[in-house]
């Protein structure tokens, strides 16, 4: 859960004038220093949401330098762990910074919007303190051992900071590729790299980032050491702009029903205008609203997987409410079940 403390303690620091100790600081820079493209395609002065002012705290108050992120859709993150590996490489001379994305196309996206415009844009003071020696789709370099890459593959060097994008479609599109991940890119990164692992949740309750997540939601962090990775799971709630203008007529009952649990599980109460948000998502979902927005881990990783058989039709049944519970069944008296699939 996102604790506005942690919140509030971010946007201070990042609202304190400037001098030569708050320039020093990484979270100052990250909330004074940097613009990037909005939701609408605008060009705007980065101002972190609260999800991210939540992972800034993590990283840079609480100290973990490995954080295992599961999240729903569009909340923020991949344009803040860009920039904070960005300023990192600009600050520390010398640095990797290494991008892995799910695909070619998405490596070169990810690395033209949330690296190469925020660097484009710097105070011209700034961006000349670096002198750039090569600029290509995947790269930006300031000398052989000082560059940004974004690539489908990362092996071999160092990496002073990295970022695993989409381990999860990795994890479901290919094996082979996802134990590259495993065995390839996690070992660039030192004991005093910054390692972000973010991602939706996709393949089914197995793999390697389903490991990886198993593994961060039982570190003992009174026993932690550099390579164990902090937990953290953002739900579609966390983004305020997730709602639509509502009416309570417009709620279907099955709906209500759904928060009733959730508000149970995890303690918050949910306003009509986002349970109806919710429900028009969930009805052009459909199975993959908990893989694309969903409100607990669980709900994620309970997502159905490619190719399940029947899934999208019992997807539909559960949401018409046609399941039924505690139907009378004589114990002594055998069950069979017999399916027939062409």
């Amino acid at each position: 859960m996102i604790d506005p403390k942690r919140v509030e303690e971010i946007r201070a620091k990042m609202e304190l004038p400037i001098s030569e100790a708050t320039f020093a600081d990484p979270v100052w820079r990250l909330g004074n220093l940097y613009r990037c493209v909005n939701k609408d395609g605008i060009d705007v002065p980065f101002v972190p949401n609260d999800a991210q002012c939540d992972l800034l705290w993590w990283v840079f108050v609480a100290g973990w330098k490995r954080c295992t992120i599961l999240k729903a859709r569009q909340l923020g993150f991949s344009t803040l762990i860009c920039l904070i590996g960005l300023d990192y490489t600009l600050f520390h001379e010398n640095s990797t910074f290494n991008i892995l994305s799910h695909t070619d196309d998405a490596a070169k996206e990810l690395f033209k919007e949330k690296v190469k415009f925020p660097f484009s844009q710097l105070d011209e003071a700034i961006r000349l303190t670096v002198d750039e020696k090569n600029s290509s789709a995947n790269e930006l370099a300031f000398s052989e051992v000082w560059k940004i890459k974004s690539r489908v593959k990362v092996r071999g060097g160092t990496s002073q900071v990295l970022l695993l994008s989409e381990w999860g479609k990795i994890q479901a599109k290919d094996p082979s590729r996802s134990e590259e991940v495993l065995t390839g890119a996690l070992p660039t990164a030192g004991r005093n790299a910054l390692v972000f692992n973010e991602s939706t949740f996709e393949g089914g309750q197995s793999g390697h980032f389903y490991d990886q997540i198993m593994a961060a939601m039982h570190v003992d962090e009174t026993r932690r050491h550099f390579k164990d990775s902090k937990f953290l799971f953002y739900p579609w709630f966390d983004d305020p702009e997730y709602r639509l203008p509502s009416h309570p007529e417009m709620i279907k009952q099955r709906t209500r029903d759904y928060f009733s649990k959730l508000s149970s599980e995890v303690g918050i109460e949910f306003d009509d205008d986002q349970m109806l948000w919710w429900q028009h998502e969930k009805a052009q979902q459909g199975m993959f609203m908990g893989r694309e927005y969903p409100s607990t881990p669980q709900e994620a990783m309970d997502a159905p997987v490619a190719g399940a058989i029947y899934a999208d039709v019992l997807s539909k049944v559960e949401e018409k409410g046609a399941f039924r519970n505690g139907l009378y069944h004589n114990p002594k008296i055998p069950i069979f079940s017999v399916g027939d699939i062409a």
